[in-house]
């Protein structure tokens, strides 16, 4: 046998082995994609305004809330401070305000689109401004 015979023995063993695992394995099987992205977490709170007021409890509107952030949301009120701002009213739940002109008035533990009913109890400081904005909690 000579040297050429011996080499040209082994490359077609070689290439019998690749042609046979090649053959045997589906080439779809072994290949794949994954698709990710990013969504920004977006809270937003719409306020419809329509004051009317009776029995000392003014109805101010209702406040839209949208967010979605998967680990929920804080409603706040934000408000002029006094030493008794008074009460909201938030779809029939009181909620005395601080006098620190800041107060949760809501949480959602998951992403929500909601609509809530605001009233308000004056107190012996009235509130004479006040913002409804939403806080995502951190994951």
């Amino acid at each position: 046998m000579t040297h050429c015979e011996t080499a040209l023995g082994a490359l077609i063993a070689s290439c019998a082995v690749m042609i046979a695992s090649g053959a045997s394995a589906d080439p779809l099987a072994q290949r794949g994609f994954e698709i990710t992205g990013v969504v920004p977490v977006v809270c937003n709170a719409t306020f419809d305004g329509n004051a009317a007021q009776s029995d000392r409890i003014v109805d101010l509107g209702q406040v839209q809330e949208f967010c979605n952030s998967a680990a929920g949301y804080r409603v706040i009120a934000d408000y002029n401070a006094g030493n008794d701002p008074g009460t909201l009213i938030v779809s029939g739940q009181e909620v005395a305000l601080s006098s620190s002109g800041e107060t949760t008035i809501g949480q959602q533990a998951g992403p929500a689109i909601l609509s809530q009913q605001i009233a308000y109890r004056p107190g012996s400081t009235p509130l004479t401004i006040l913002r409804i904005t939403l806080q995502a909690n951190a994951i």
